[in-house]
């Protein structure tokens, strides 16, 4: 059997929500020195963002990327005159392919040849993966950044970039003959595919403009969206000039 005194003493309420809140308030403060003073220590003296223009590209089209870098070090970076591994400053990117096993490292040591960046400076590269692979192969890809420097510890990592490759569907073509007004008689007249091409993308259908032959790629560019009942009208005058006439909104 529980005994109640109630001649004891009792605090009124509102004491004790203002001595509950002192205190919360108290150890808050606390926690906030505290994670402050393990600041210095933190790891991230490089902040980096790879980004795509598109998601889905047609076979041979440009496949451009950006690369933001902001320098959190409080100190200026200057990469060497001759980036590699061996000098500890380098950029790499990662490529990997639905349709190889593995990880493909790419140097990419000559875009941040000569660079500075300053302290609390972002900086952003222009990258064209075409220049440094192959992506001739329909397929999905994937790619990252690594950027080192030899006044950091560690080199640092971008997030994983996804986009696709496909050939699309042909929808008109010709082979043209180049006009050249200096070729003897007897030279044989070199040849050009020129086509139209429906690339379906996730929201969309593009219709692209292709120039290539056996060996090379002269022109690769987008027309405009697909409008249903409005088909690209092509001509082709005396000089293999190509000639589309395309509804667009």
């Amino acid at each position: 059997m529980i005994r109640l005194d109630f001649k004891q003493k009792v605090f009124p309420m509102r004491s004790h929500v203002r001595m509950f809140r002192c205190r919360r308030v108290s150890l808050g403060a606390l926690f906030m020195v505290l994670f402050v003073g393990q600041l210095p220590v933190a790891r991230a003296q490089l902040e980096m963002h790879l980004s795509t223009d598109r998601e889905r590209y047609l076979k041979y089209e440009s496949v451009n990327m950006t690369l933001a870098v902001r320098n959190y070090t409080g100190n200026d970076l200057t990469f060497g005159a001759s980036p590699g591994r061996s000098s500890n400053s380098y950029l790499t990117l990662l490529l990997e392919s639905s349709r190889q096993l593995g990880q493909r490292s790419i140097d990419a040591g000559n875009l941040i040849k000569n660079l500075t960046l300053g302290a609390g400076e972002t900086k952003r590269l222009t990258i064209n993966l075409n220049e440094l692979a192959r992506l001739q192969t329909p397929a999905t890809y994937s790619v990252c950044a690594e950027l080192s420097h030899p006044m950091l510890r560690q080199a640092f990592r971008t997030n994983d970039v996804d986009f696709e490759v496909r050939e699309g569907h042909v929808v008109w073509q010709r082979t043209l003959g180049v006009p050249d007004a200096y070729r003897r008689d007897g030279d044989v007249v070199p040849e050009r595919i020129a086509s139209i091409i429906l690339l379906r993308e996730k929201t969309s259908q593009i219709y692209c403009f292709l120039i290539e032959d056996e060996d090379k790629v002269y022109c690769v560019t987008r027309l405009g969206k697909l409008i249903f009942g409005a088909e690209p009208e092509c001509g082709i005058d005396a000089v293999s000039n190509v000639h589309v006439l395309l509804r667009v909104k």
